[in-house]
């Protein structure tokens, strides 16, 4: 059986704010726009990330440990200024 169409990746990293540091990277996104059932939980880990204090890099690989998706920094832009939003309502 062919796996052509899943993208599987393992993200190294050295500098891990409390990661392993193998995270295993399924989907690429660069804006909300193209998640579907997994938006919620990737704002959900966002809110997460932010009341545990991450940096933005640390933000990105907080949801990839959680979710297997990987948040492009124009998707992350686009979590931050929703985030934002949601708290001036």
């Amino acid at each position: 059986m062919a796996f052509s169409n899943i993208f599987s990746h393992i993200y190294n990293d050295s500098d891990s704010e409390t990661f392993d540091n193998k995270i295993i990277i399924l989907k690429k996104v660069k804006s909300l726009r193209q998640l579907r059932a997994e938006k919620e939980l990737v704002k959900l880990c966002y809110k997460e990330a932010i009341i545990e204090r991450f940096t933005l890099k640390g933000i990105q690989k907080y949801i990839a440990s959680k979710t297997k998706i990987w948040i492009e920094w124009s998707c992350l832009e686009q979590l931050k200024k929703t985030e934002e939003q949601e708290n001036r309502e």
